[in-house]
């Protein structure tokens, strides 16, 4: 009964002092956050909407005129490339008309059909939220993406104000405990992917969102103790509905499962298990449709480890000092830093960063493995691997510490400079 009522009181005791962390934290609010967050994704899309695109939605599709156009787009109203390929938003907005490809244009009209189909959820989505109403799909699938950056704003803040009051409860001193600033969360307004996403609506921002919110919810979970099955059932749901919008968010995944094996956390490990079925059993489907491939897929972009980065680094070397190829270098640079960066210290304070360190690692695997199709220029690397400077954004501990701001501070750069001069 002793031991009980110990238990009790120290539990009491915990609760207070998270209270109390809480309550004393300076700074921004979780509200405060989401609200900078929205409005300078506002200000973003009322640029690009009115003065890139002359009030035209499609405009955010990056629409070509090389490959066929879906048959449910109203080309007269569109915004169209002339001469170009277009870019994966066109094939994620063909998808989104018709999810279940009823029509033989719609699969005409994309690159490579089993590839496209696989990352599902960010069109379906787009159909389910526009009640089915074709016209009113453009409009939503932009919406999506642009809700996407507060909601992981907000994910961020919540995570580390959880981490925070957790270092407090637990330091003998709270003025030596290590805090995470309130600002910190708005520094992935920084990062130029999440701006590249958004401006052409592929689907990265979205699964680099659930991603997030997976992460963080795992990461809570430990730090609290409270191994509710609510939590687990949140950390299942997101990295399945992640994988579900693209397919390298499988390496997520077994970077979590990887951290439950070794702390033999078999609950969300059967949970991660469970919920991992639904991306499998979709991509399974996706096989025995039969659909005709194209020159794009996983096989198509990958290549010999480093040989993508070294024939990078020879076209920037031969590339002479140019404003382009500067740009380039700069980001290309930028990211390889983001990248080593959260590699470092992530290795750190291991009860809260070890799953971020199993994610970068695995990431950082794709990235020098990737080819040219990826790396040649800042639009491809600097948004498939812009969760590089997420993972970096997450790693807590060096709340303090210029390692982990500047190089996403350095990332205001390439991001300013392609909202400015990108075409």
């Amino acid at each position: 009964m002793a031991s009980i009522d110990g238990a009790l009181i120290r539990t009491l005791q915990t609760k207070r002092l998270e209270q109390d962390a809480l309550g004393r934290t300076p700074g921004l609010s979780l509200g405060q956050v989401g609200a900078i967050a929205s409005a300078v994704t506002l200000v973003f899309l009322s640029f690009f909407y009115w003065v890139k695109f002359q009030g035209h939605i499609t405009g955010f599709f990056r629409i070509g005129d090389v490959l066929p156009f879906s048959p449910y787009l109203d080309v007269d109203k569109a915004l169209i490339a002339k001469g170009e390929l277009g870019y994966d938003g066109q094939q994620f907005l063909s998808i989104a008309f018709d999810p279940l490809l009823q029509d033989p244009g719609t699969i005409a009209a994309l690159d490579n059909p089993p590839y496209r189909y696989r990352r599902i959820l960010y069109p379906l989505l787009g159909h389910l939220l526009a009640l089915g109403h074709r016209a009113w799909i453009p409009a939503v699938m932009v919406a999506i993406n642009a809700v996407c950056v507060p909601v992981m704003a907000i994910a961020l803040a919540w995570s580390f104000r959880q981490s925070q009051a957790f270092d407090i409860a637990q330091a003998s001193d709270t003025a030596q405990a290590k805090t995470e600033p309130s600002w910190h969360p708005l520094l992935l307004l920084c990062i130029p992917g999440i701006w590249i996403t958004l401006a052409f609506s592929t689907a990265d921002l979205l699964s680099s969102t659930l991603m997030v919110v997976a992460i963080c919810c795992y990461r809570v979970r430990r730090l609290s103790g409270k191994w509710s099955s609510q939590r687990e059932l949140w950390v299942g749901v997101a990295i399945a509905a992640a994988c579900l919008t693209r397919e390298t968010m499988l390496v997520a995944w077994f970077a979590m499962a990887l951290d439950c094996l070794l702390k033999r956390d078999w609950k969300q490990l059967g949970a991660l298990l469970v919920f991992v079925t639904l991306p499998l059993g979709w991509n399974g489907y996706v096989a025995t449709l039969g659909l005709p491939t194209g020159d794009l897929g996983v096989g198509g972009i990958f290549d010999w480890p480093f040989a993508g980065i070294l024939r990078k680094f020879g076209a920037i070397a031969a590339g002479g000092l140019n404003p382009k190829n500067v740009f380039e270098a700069y980001g290309f640079v930028l990211l390889l830093v983001a990248f080593g960066m959260a590699i470092a210290l992530a290795r750190y304070a291991p009860s809260k960063n070890r799953v971020i360190w199993f994610c970068a690692c695995l990431y950082g695997l794709l990235f020098v493995i990737s080819n040219d199709s990826i790396l040649w220029y800042f639009v491809g690397y600097l948004r498939v691997y812009s969760d590089g400077f997420l993972f970096l954004l997450l790693v807590l501990g060096w709340g303090r510490s210029w390692q982990k701001w500047l190089p996403l501070l350095a990332g205001i750069v390439p991001t300013l400079a392609f909202v400015l001069f990108s075409s």
